[in-house]
């Protein structure tokens, strides 16, 4: 599999050379969309949309697929989601003792947005000590948010604990060219992804109103 990715790249550059010795047009293009170095080609682009789930209801979505460092998981996707809430309260169905509960406990100060962003197609979660670093380009802040996967331990999620933390991370994703991800468990050395965050500011924006 990483003969067959380095194959791909020679083959890329070839093409680059051999249009770009014809065309400065076309090689001005092909420089802006395939920047290929250290395995990253800064060619991703941001999808989101709204998915309609029967038992969860609206959820918005945003994801970008990277380049990672190991075989099988040269294509690692970072995911953010949200639940969208019901416009008319009136139409969730509660059980009498949550209704009780609403009616005798005082309001509460409404918590932050609940947004899930997690990794998909990346290693093996399911050892002991996972962690995670990430680190975006204009910034020399080195997160650690903590980490927990799913029940077959194939997604990373990552949480911050703290809301400022939180709002920092945000907005450098909008503002960065580009997010290094690292993991690390007792049964993992050091596998890498990278992301473009080119049109990362209009997905983000489309899922949160922070």
């Amino acid at each position: 599999m990483k003969n067959t990715c380095l194959l791909f790249d020679l083959i890329l550059v070839w093409i680059k050379r051999l249009l770009c010795g014809r065309n400065k047009f076309i090689c001005l293009f092909l420089g802006f969309n395939f920047i290929i170095s250290g395995n990253v080609v800064i060619a991703q682009n941001w999808n989101y949309q709204t998915i309609n789930d029967e038992f969860e209801g609206k959820i918005k979505s945003c994801s970008i697929e990277g380049i990672g460092s190991s075989s099988p998981y040269y294509r690692p996707v970072f995911i953010m989601n949200k639940k969208i809430m019901s416009e008319n309260p009136d139409t969730i169905i509660k059980s009498d003792y949550e209704r009780y509960r609403e009616q005798k406990e005082p309001a509460q100060e409404p918590p932050r947005e609940s947004i899930n962003i997690y990794l998909s197609n990346v290693p093996y979660g399911g050892c002991a000590s996972n962690k995670v670093k990430i680190k975006i380009d204009i910034s020399e802040t080195i997160f650690l948010p903590k980490v927990s996967t799913n029940p077959g331990h194939e997604e990373w999620f990552l949480e911050f604990i703290y809301e400022e933390e939180y709002n920092e991370f945000i907005n450098l994703i909008r503002a960065g060219k580009q997010m290094t991800i690292r993991l690390s468990s007792d049964c993992l050395d050091n596998y890498t992804a990278r992301f473009s965050l080119m049109g990362s500011s209009r997905a983000i924006n489309y899922i949160t109103n922070l």
